[in-house]
């Protein structure tokens, strides 16, 4: 029994903390154990292109152009709680950082890493075990090689619940990304809150992250380092993190650019992986080529932000003001009942009645003006308002019938402070009904 209690304890507990992770937009992290695996070399036609200096594969330095294409995808599950194993769908993005170390481009570990990479893929709509719908996205565009160590920086994250009028901008980025150089083309600071905090309140969950060194033409070949050559590459996640399944020396990227085993050629599904291409040769962007930067990017992206959310805040302030209001009228309502039953002699009550109830319907036929004034200028139909001011002065003529104040009761009376004076003292000695 005294097991069963603390079992049913555990449980309330986890899933208590498992629900309060999820409404703070907790991250998870679980990069698995990411192997570098080594494509086959391919044949020397095809490595010749317009422009080539050299048919072998390394890339010459201060002579030929580098760039590097995402060629395929593949995303086997999402990190998630165990409680939520269900997950069918999932936000992807994959970012890449590429550049040539040297002073002020070093490796960097930080969450500028991710913020100044560029969004090579974005989908909202990702099943886990999917290969994603992208084919040859640009990582790094042609660029002439100076022959310098290239460094290269991925992430792929699962996105925490992006606002669903972001989307299509991020859609946007990701196109427009293939247009622009990646070293000053950041693109993704605007995943999650986008105001003044931007990327700092996001909750990204990371599926893994890699860090690599490509070495030019003069490393040691002896010490089978990642030589900087057109060809193949792919990251590769193990759930397990084991080190035993040598990932690196048991798979291969085909010609064809595919994951498979290297003994049976059987494709590769078995975690997730993105596949790379390096092109050398290809036809370098203009020298005046004006890179489109994150401000750039930003800019929009804000004021799409600043007009969204003002929409939205407008939206639910005015709820809001509908709620008190309604509220507001329900008790002026209570009070005119209250004022139409107290005897005269109940003066402190019937006194405090009469001053709300005049004072709600002061406010409501002010907002009743700025109402309609809206309205006509945004040739919208009637305010509610006008109904809620009309049930108030139906109700104070009911009370004050007889007297010289229900006949002449109106609009323009509450306007007038020495009338609104008159009609508060006429409610509190109002006769009793």
């Amino acid at each position: 029994m005294l097991r069963e209690k603390a079992n049913v304890r555990w449980a309330s507990c986890f899933g208590t903390l498992a629900l309060a992770c999820v409404l703070a937009g907790c991250s998870i992290k679980n990069h698995g154990a990411v192997s570098y695996v080594e494509g086959k070399f391919p044949s020397q036609s095809s490595l010749v292109q317009p422009g080539v200096t050299d048919a072998g594969a390394l890339v010459l330095p201060g002579k030929d152009t580098v760039s590097i294409f995402l060629r395929k995808a593949y995303i086997n599950r999402f990190p998630e709680l165990a409680i939520s194993q269900k997950k069918k769908r999932g936000e992807i993005a994959i970012v890449a950082r590429v550049t040539e170390i040297g002073p002020g481009r070093d490796v960097d570990y930080t969450q500028q890493a991710v913020n100044n990479g560029r969004l090579v893929f974005y989908g909202d709509d990702v099943r886990q075990g999917q290969v994603l719908n992208t084919f040859f996205a640009p990582v790094c565009l042609p660029r002439k090689y100076e022959g310098g160590m290239l460094l290269l920086q991925v992430f792929i994250l699962e996105l925490d619940k992006t606002p669903p009028w972001v989307k299509p901008l991020l859609h946007m980025l990701a196109t427009a990304g293939a247009l622009n150089s990646p070293q000053a083309a950041p693109a993704l600071k605007m995943l999650d809150s986008l105001g003044s905090t931007l990327i700092s309140d996001r909750h990204d969950d990371t599926i893994f992250t890699f860090t690599m060194t490509f070495l030019p033409v003069g490393a040691d070949e002896r010490l089978h380092p990642p030589l900087l050559s057109a060809g193949h590459f792919a990251l590769v996640r193990d759930e397990s993190r084991d080190p035993a399944k040598h990932l690196d020396k048991k798979l291969v990227v085909d010609e064809g650019g595919e994951l498979v085993w290297k003994e049976s050629l059987r494709e590769y599904l078995d975690d997730s992986f993105v596949v790379f291409q390096v092109q050398k040769g290809l036809k370098a962007m203009p020298a005046d080529f004006k890179d489109t930067t994150f401000g750039d990017y930003l800019k929009v992206v804000k004021e799409a932000y600043d007009a969204e959310s003002k929409k939205y805040a407008d939206l639910v302030d005015d709820l809001l003001a509908q709620y008190e209001t309604a509220q507001n009228l329900n008790r002026v309502k209570n009070e005119m009942n209250a004022l139409g039953a107290a005897s005269k002699d109940q003066v402190q009550a019937r006194t405090l009645w009469a001053t709300d109830l005049v004072d709600q319907t002061v406010d409501l036929i002010a907002k009743e003006e700025a109402c309609k004034a809206a309205a006509s200028k945004a040739k919208k139909g009637d305010c509610p308002y006008s109904k809620q001011v009309d049930q108030l002065l139906s109700g104070m003529k009911r009370l004050l019938a007889g007297t010289d104040s229900a006949t002449s009761l109106s609009r323009a009376d509450f306007k007038d402070s020495a009338k609104v004076k008159a009609i508060r003292v006429a409610l509190i000695g109002a006769k009793s009904q």
